[in-house]
């Protein structure tokens, strides 16, 4: 139960993330969005809790967890950026 709470604790920066990409859904597609985001954090409980009981992968997680991080965030991120043509939004509004 402690991993869920954390999980959706968390979830705030996920949010901040995405929300250049929910303002190009429409309303049936953010509910069906909503409805896979909740399922998944599911799945993410599940299988993280299963992973951290390996004792190999709980310690290489922690030991480089400060190199995946932000990694992982920054990656998401520009992918978003990417996906939405926010670059070229921007390109063409400095050019």
């Amino acid at each position: 139960m402690t991993m869920i709470f954390i999980v959706l604790a968390s979830s705030a920066d996920d949010f901040s993330i995405y929300i250049p990409y929910f303002t190009t859904l429409s309303m049936s597609e953010i509910f069906i969005v909503t409805i896979v985001f909740l399922i998944m954090v599911g799945v993410l409980c599940y299988v993280s809790y299963r992973l951290a009981s390996f004792d190999f992968i709980s310690e290489t997680i922690e030991k480089y967890e400060r190199w995946i991080v932000p990694i992982v965030f920054i990656g998401l991120g520009i992918y978003i950026l990417f996906e939405n043509g926010t670059f070229n939004a921007l390109i063409s509004f400095l050019l």
